[in-house]
C-alpha cells in the first residue's frame, strides 16, 4: 500500500494533474490510500469544489483503495450537528451520488440485473414468503451473483 498525504491551501492542482499523480504512483504496483486530506483556505466554495474534484478523482481511479481526512470532525459538522457546506459536498457524494439502492423484480428466468458501483453490498432476495440473504463484493472481474432461497 502507498500512503499519501494532500495538505492544500489556496492554491490547489488541476483534476488532470492530480491523476497524472496517481497514475505515476499507481504504476509502482500497490494500492494507494490518502492517508492525510486537509484544505485550509478562508475560500469556502474553492475547498468544496476542490474535495469534490479530488473525491471524484480518488474514486474513479482504480489504484485508490481509499480516503481519510485530517480535518477535524468541525471541518464536517457543525455544533447543532447539521453538516458544514464541507461536509455536505462529501455527503452528497459518498452518501448519496455513490451509492447504489434498489429493489427490483426477476424476470420469467428468475434474473435481474442493474448498473451499480464497485463496492460491498447486501443483496436480499425473497420469494414465496421466504427470503435470503448474501454479501456481495462487487469488482470488475465479480462473478455473477447467485441467491437460491430456501
Amino acid at each position: 500500500m502507498i500512503g499519501m498525504q494532500g495538505y492544500f491551501g489556496s492554491l490547489v492542482p488541476s483534476p488532470m494533474r492530480m491523476l497524472k499523480t496517481l497514475d505515476r504512483f499507481g504504476s509502482l504496483g500497490p494500492r494507494i490510500r490518502i492517508t492525510e486530506y486537509s484544505i485550509k483556505t478562508e475560500d469556502e466554495d474553492l475547498a468544496c469544489d476542490f474535495t469534490r474534484d479530488l473525491l471524484t478523482v480518488l474514486y474513479s481511479h482504480e489504484k485508490v483503495a481509499g480516503f481519510h481526512t485530517w480535518n477535524g470532525v468541525e471541518t464536517y459538522i457543525n455544533k447543532d450537528g447539521t453538516l458544514t457546506r464541507l461536509g455536505q459536498a462529501y455527503a452528497d457524494l459518498a452518501c448519496k451520488a455513490w451509492k447504489t439502492h434498489a429493489q427490483m423484480k426477476t424476470d420469467a428466468g428468475g434474473q435481474c440485473s442493474l448498473p451499480a458501483h464497485l463496492g460491498r453490498y447486501r443483496v436480499n432476495v425473497s420469494a414465496g414468503g421466504r427470503m435470503a440473504e448474501r454479501w456481495l463484493d462487487l469488482r470488475k472481474d465479480s462473478p455473477e451473483l447467485i441467491v437460491t432461497v430456501p
